[in-house]
């Protein structure tokens, strides 16, 4: 054979062969994601790959998935979740839903969706741990709703792997948000869930029409964060919700950032319980608090032993505030503390309610004040250490699941029973997803989140 002949034909078969492996390489690549069918109904579910959804899913329901890797869905693709799912989130991937479309979680009250963790990692010392990173709502995504839900053991520290961190929503390096929203015209359904063993915040929104109503929130923040922290860009309900020995506070709105939509947020029937006291940074921590421009109502809020009342941010000794008081009322507010510095700050000493309120909420009697739930002694199951030093810690026993002993009603003869104003209705008394009709109702004749049973 001609020499040159020869090597022409070898050098066209080597690059046959290089191109036929650059082919097989990206076939490779590719094969470390998985994007499932259009309108498949997934069964038992191990998510071992970037997994990565581009039409409609339905989780069916009763199934188990292991999360293993994250999950995206796409900007006009939609998973359903059914009731009974349970999502077991690998902590060694701390891995995330990357929300660019819709995310349906519709339990039921008799088979609840949970995501969470292995049973091995559900112990008291990984509370506040972070061990998988939670659910990112990009400005794309259009529709939210969890119902029926359990979300536990989010906030994990995000990194260059995490959809979220790529996206500019989470920072690497920082705890991811546990949920996180952006949408200004996206539709937030948040009803009758549980948030718990957040290491940071659990809710957090630059952009919703939201209603959060009959949720329960556990153990949010280690030293700092928010159970449920808005920005500007939102605006809706809050009401009918428990919170349990949150970090900071139960509820912050602000219109921090600035968006084209007011942070707008109507705040009425909550019970927040020992709230703030694990706030690490001087002048924080409390139950509810609002600031930076934003605006909306506060009534009917029980707050029990928390280390600050209503917050109102501003100048104490002016009662120059930047908060949007021409359009903000609130009042009605149930409080009781069971030693002397809790009641000293009913009225914050730090925001400005301080400087032009009647104060005589300080002289309330704390035996007489007590709300009297069905199954928690609000004056014998906490207390506080160093009551007069800076930082103030609570004396808390933080056990897994052990709040579940509680009944949070309220007691046939509770001063709270009858004391509520019916006059607060909501901004968006209902709101309709995928043929799902999600209702919220106006304030209640009682105060606080739970009425007697």
């Amino acid at each position: 054979m001609n020499t040159k002949l020869f090597f022409r034909l070898l050098l066209l078969v080597l690059a046959i062969n290089f191109t036929a492996c650059e082919k097989d390489d990206v076939v490779d690549d590719k094969d470390d994601e998985y994007v499932p069918e259009e309108g498949e109904i997934v069964e038992d579910l191990d998510i071992d790959n970037l997994y990565v959804i581009t039409g409609e899913q339905i989780w069916g329901e009763g199934i188990t998935v292991n999360m293993n890797h994250h999950v995206i869905i796409e900007k006009g693709a939609s998973l359903k979740i059914k009731p009974g799912v349970k999502v077991i989130a690998n902590v060694d991937v701390a891995p995330e839903f990357y929300v660019k479309g819709d995310l349906l979680a519709l339990g039921s009250e008799e088979k609840r969706i949970v995501m969470t963790v292995a049973d091995v990692n559900r112990t008291n010392d990984n509370v506040f741990k972070g061990l998988w990173s939670g659910i990112c709502a990009t400005e794309e995504s259009e529709n939210f709703v969890l119902n029926y839900v359990t979300v536990e053991f989010c906030g994990a520290i995000g990194s260059a792997e995490h959809p979220s961190v790529q996206g500019g929503y989470n920072e690497d390096g920082e705890p991811c948000k546990g949920i996180f929203t952006h949408n200004i015209t996206g539709k937030n359904v948040i009803h009758n869930s549980e948030f718990l063993y957040f290491s940071d915040d659990a809710f957090y929104s630059k952009g919703a029409q939201v209603s959060l109503y009959n949720n329960f929130f556990a153990y949010v923040g280690e030293t700092g964060g928010e159970c449920i922290n808005i920005k500007s860009g939102v605006k809706g309900d809050v009401c009918f919700n428990t919170f349990y020995h949150n970090a900071t506070n139960g509820i912050k709105w602000s219109n921090s950032g600035e968006r084209e939509v007011q942070a707008d947020v109507r705040v009425y029937n909550n019970t927040i319980l020992n709230g703030g006291w694990r706030r690490s940074k001087s002048g924080r921590g409390g139950s509810l608090n609002i600031e930076k421009g934003a605006r909306g109502a506060s009534f009917n809020n029980l707050v029990v032993n928390c280390k600050y009342g209503f917050r109102v941010v501003g100048d104490q000794d002016t009662g120059e505030t930047d908060v949007d008081m021409e359009n903000t009322t609130w009042g009605n507010t149930y409080y009781y503390g069971n030693n002397q510095a809790m009641i000293n700050e009913f009225v914050p000493s730090n925001g400005v309610l301080n400087a032009f309120e009647d104060s005589d909420i300080h002289n309330t009697d704390v035996v007489a004040g007590m709300p009297m739930f069905a199954n928690y002694d609000s004056k014998a199951n906490f207390s506080i250490e160093n009551a007069d030093t800076e930082f103030p810690t609570p004396v808390e026993s933080i056990v897994v699941d052990s709040f579940r002993k509680y009944d949070f009603s309220l007691k046939s003869g509770s001063p709270a029973v009858g004391a509520g104003l019916t006059s607060v209705s909501p901004m968006y008394a209902n709101i309709t997803i995928d043929g799902n009709e999600f209702i919220t109702p106006s304030s209640a004749s009682y105060i606080g989140a739970k009425a007697v049973k």
